[in-house]
Parts: structure tokens; sequence; C-alpha cells
């Protein structure tokens, strides 16, 4: 997703892919993204589409989920490069370090991908309408129908 056009069709394919964000906090979430990023023999453009193809994967709609992916895709990789590097060490002791690090990087990464998952949940939700009768007024000769189910609290009809 690194440029391959122009500089604009670049920002407005960032803008969409970051959830219809401003140009300019989507640009600053990837840089700020690829800051977060373990180093990588391949370069920061490698990176830098791996980090957009993960955000792009869990598919920000607003600019907090942006945000938030941003972050949850950062966390992603780091344990991902620690977990792969814990048993590539000689050293006593430095494997287990690697290894607790890359566990609470993913408890970290689950509780991004928690609270996207609230967001979009509230954001979803319809507001319920209640409506509220205190008094019930009939006069001489009415009637009265109640409509659907009615239930008592135990003390009266």
């Amino acid at each position: 997703m690194v440029p391959a056009g122009s500089h604009a069709e670049f920002m407005e394919d960032l803008s969409s892919l970051m959830g219809d964000t401003d140009q300019a906090h989507a640009l600053s979430l990837l840089n700020t993204g690829i800051r977060a990023l373990p180093s990588r023999e391949d370069g920061k453009v490698s990176a830098a589409n791996d980090l957009l193809a993960a955000i792009g994967a869990i598919g920000p709609r607003d600019g907090l989920e942006a945000m938030m992916s941003c972050a949850a895709s950062s966390l992603f990789q780091n344990a991902m490069s620690l977990l792969g590097r814990s048993g590539s060490t000689s050293l006593s002791g430095l494997s287990d370090v690697r290894l607790n690090l890359s566990d609470k990087l993913f408890r970290q990464f689950l509780a991004h991908v928690k609270a996207i998952d609230s967001h979009r949940r509230q954001a979803q939700a319809q507001p319920q309408q209640h409506i509220v009768v205190e008094h019930i007024h009939v006069g001489q000769g009415g009637q009265m129908a109640i409509m659907g189910q009615v239930q008592t609290g135990g003390g009266g009809v």
C-alpha cells in the first residue's frame, strides 16, 4: 500500500483504510505505528506494508478505531518479534524474559481488539424507547384497552 501512484491517491487510500479519518491524522497514525514497530532487515517499507495490512484486516470505521487498530497492530508485530527471538539466544534467562514480554504484549493486543469490538457494539446499539404510564383516567362509560403483555408487581392488578 505504500505509494505506487500519486501522493494524493495514497493519502485518499490511507484515509479510507483508517476509517475515513482526516488525512493528516491518518498519516500521523501510520508514522507513529511504523516507529513503534521492531527493527526489520527488509526495511521500513515492508514494515509499513505489514502494518497497513494488519490495520486493513481490523477494518477501522472511525478515528478512534483507527488509533486502536494501529496500536493493536504494532503490539501484535512486537509480540511476534519477541516470540520469534525467544529461542535464538544462548544467554541464560533472556529467552524467558522475551517469552514473558511477548505474553504481556499479546494480552494488550487482545485488550485492544476487545475495546474495538466494544466500541462497535456501542455504535450499533439502537437506543431503546421506553414509555412510562404513571396515571390512567377512564371517564364514566369509557373503555380501556391494554395491548400486549401485562405483568403485575405481585401487589395488585
